[in-house]
């Protein structure tokens, strides 16, 4: 579940991006439509048009790096997960050995017991 929510918030950053990259089109057209229609002093617009760009740019920059920050904790997460799947396999294997190794011993065990109960007899 938690890989399908990266993978989900992945997809929303990225179309945001694609938004943010729409937006900063829509700002070039309008500064040069504002310089056109309504005369207005370059200087000024020209600063408004700096900022709004800056900080379009700036929400696209922290955009691209949640987006890669989700990439890889999906990678990390997949990783993580391959993991423990391998420990689960390493577990269930070295039960097995264990219990072989519990029989082996019981098997021994009752062996020994019959080797004394022989030797016992002997000694009689």
């Amino acid at each position: 579940m938690s890989i399908l929510k990266t993978l989900v918030c992945s997809l929303i950053i990225k179309i945001v991006g694609t938004t943010v990259h729409r937006l900063t089109f829509q700002l070039k057209n309008f500064y040069d439509d504002s310089l056109y229609y309504f005369d207005l002093d370059e200087t000024v617009l020209l600063r408004h048009f700096r900022d709004a760009v800056y900080n379009v740019s700036s929400v696209h920059t922290q955009i691209t790096q949640i987006a890669t920050a989700a990439e890889q904790q999906t990678t990390a997460t997949s990783e993580i997960s391959s993991n423990m799947q391998g420990i689960t396999e390493d577990v269930k294997q070295l039960n097995e050995i264990v219990e072989s190794e519990r029989s082996n011993s019981e098997v021994s065990t009752e062996l020994l017991q019959e080797l004394q109960q022989e030797i016992n007899k002997l000694t009689v």
